[in-house]
């Protein structure tokens, strides 16, 4: 109990990155969440009223590029 501290949580969204996830961020305006794993960084759009949930942008790396 304090300030700042979370009362209470609920699911509000599922992203099916498809591999291990090993870092996830939300953006400043809680718009976009960003994850993380085997190569590659996915940007989701969690505002989009789409029933199907996929990537907006897909960022590879680790790799010659």
């Amino acid at each position: 109990m304090g300030t700042g501290l979370l009362r209470a949580v609920r699911k509000a969204h599922d992203l099916a990155h498809g591999e291990i996830v090993c870092a996830v961020t939300i953006s400043q305006h809680n718009r976009h969440v960003y994850t993380g794993g085997k190569g590659c960084v996915k940007v989701w759009d969690i505002e989009s009223t789409e029933t199907s949930k996929t990537p907006v942008k897909t960022l590879d790396c680790l790799k010659d590029n």
